[in-house]
């Protein structure tokens, strides 16, 4: 492996950890009960894009050193 894609595979997997290690603290029902579901939405919303656009930056990045 080249040490770019050992990079991106170890933050990969550090986020990965970070992520699952919370998911079950997670409480559905009262994440979408009240006022402030509305905000929970969009909180995931912005953390779902932001982790697709670390992603494909982190591709194009790693494309781009290895050719």
């Amino acid at each position: 492996m080249s040490y770019l894609t050992r990079i991106f595979t170890a933050l990969s997997l550090l986020m990965m950890s970070v992520l699952f290690s919370q998911a079950h603290a997670l409480d559905v029902s009262a994440a979408l009960a009240g006022h402030d579901a509305s905000s929970n939405i969009d909180t995931a919303a912005v953390w779902i894009l932001g982790i697709a656009v670390t992603i494909f930056a982190a591709r194009k990045i790693i494309g781009f050193f290895s050719r």
